[in-house]
């Protein structure tokens, strides 16, 4: 119960409210646990850039692109729809056709070239992004393994600390 005199304990007093949140940031599971978020954070900028900066160029350079994030595939495109889209864009010259139907007739292709992913969304081309999933399965792959190897030191060295105090213990 609350030491207030007028605190009646129901609806629970400010004092214990305060001291059970004293009692959960104090325990050492809530510490343990904020040095892990923390730790993640700090993991996943780290294997970020490992992945965007130092792993991926080789990558895409060895496939003849400088940025393997940029690769995709267009899965539907839009056409041109008017004759200054299609002259805009180099697929006919200047009174070449009369229509853009008639150039579709002749073998033009009409659909709109799409460089990059930021175009494609643009304009509201549908794409299959492999290049974004693969950067984002290598990132997987690597917080797994600096998880497992984090994890992995840490054993050991709770090992070590608890083989030391059996040591310790036997001794005296």
């Amino acid at each position: 119960m609350c030491d207030n005199s007028f605190c009646k304990g129901d609806p629970p007093c400010p004092t214990t409210l305060i001291k059970s949140f004293t009692n959960i940031l104090t325990d050492p599971a809530t510490m343990q646990t904020a040095v892990g978020f923390i730790f993640a954070t700090v993991m996943r900028a780290f294997i970020g850039s490992l992945v965007k900066d130092i792993i991926m160029p080789p990558i895409g350079a060895a496939l003849g692109k400088r940025d393997f994030s940029e690769l995709f595939l267009v899965i539907s495109a839009p056409r041109h729809e008017t004759m200054a889209q299609l002259i805009r864009a180099g697929l006919v010259y200047r009174g070449q056709y009369a229509t853009v139907k008639e150039a579709q007739e002749a073998g033009v292709d009409t659909r709109v070239t799409i460089r990059s992913i930021a175009e494609a969304k643009e304009i509201g081309a549908a794409t299959w992004n492999y290049g974004l999933f693969v950067n984002n399965l290598i990132n997987v792959v690597l917080t797994a393994m600096a998880l497992a190897i984090f994890i992995y030191v840490v054993n050991k060295m709770q090992y070590w600390r608890w083989s030391r105090f059996c040591q310790e213990s036997a001794r005296s």
